[in-house]
């Protein structure tokens, strides 16, 4: 069921989140949102990683307007969602200066090598979280949904939720295919990856 945003999740709340940089060696940093409270108390949290569209940066979705901080610190307040880790990296390398859908086709294929065996198990050693895939989550805007497709298809041992907003479907080497193929690619894929790998009805992201 849909529901519609409140008004006051809009706004800023009393008690917020904060916003910080993370450095990843020898790539582009990541932005890490960490919930209110999280230094006063040993509680782990899921992680959610959240990937900006083409031409982007990782504060695209912690802007200036702080429309998404304030109501994961409302829907955080309220009960709406558990505490969580949220970690917005890019997939532009350090120094990127390519330009147009190709360039940052490219650029998503060869991320996802980096997600998996350098972002991940850093944000695990240096933050309090669940270091378990059913704690993952990972989801993107327009190219950033192309690199959760990517996260699918080969990161299914790290991600257990997916969430691909307003993207295309490319195949592993960067090539448009066509989409019915495409798509009934990526829903069979964790049908053949074996038992665990669906969410069912009683999963609950937290």
């Amino acid at each position: 069921m849909i529901h519609p945003i409140p008004e006051e999740y809009l706004k800023e709340c009393v008690h917020s989140g904060r916003i910080e940089e993370l450095q990843i060696p020898d790539y582009s940093p990541a932005v890490v949102y960490l919930p209110f409270g999280y230094d006063n108390d040993d509680r782990r949290c899921s992680t959610f990683y959240v990937l900006h569209g083409g031409g982007g940066n990782p504060y695209a979705f912690f802007s200036e307007d702080r429309l998404f901080q304030n109501m994961l610190d409302h829907m955080i307040e309220n009960g709406d969602i558990a505490p969580l880790i949220v970690v917005a990296p890019t997939y532009y390398p350090p120094g990127y200066s390519g330009k147009g859908i190709s360039c940052s086709a490219e650029a998503v294929r060869d991320f996802g090598p980096i997600l998996m065996s350098r972002i991940v198990p850093l944000i695990d050693r240096t933050y309090r979280t669940h270091p378990d895939r059913m704690h993952r989550a990972i989801g993107g805007f327009s190219m950033g949904a192309v690199a959760t497709w990517y996260a699918l298809m080969a990161g299914l041992d790290l991600f257990h939720w997916f969430m691909p907003l307003s993207g295309d479907l490319l195949d592993l080497r960067g090539a448009r295919r066509r989409k019915a193929p495409a798509a009934n690619c990526r829903a069979d894929l964790p049908h053949r990856s074996g038992p665990g790998i669906l969410p069912s009805r009683a999963d609950r992201f937290e």
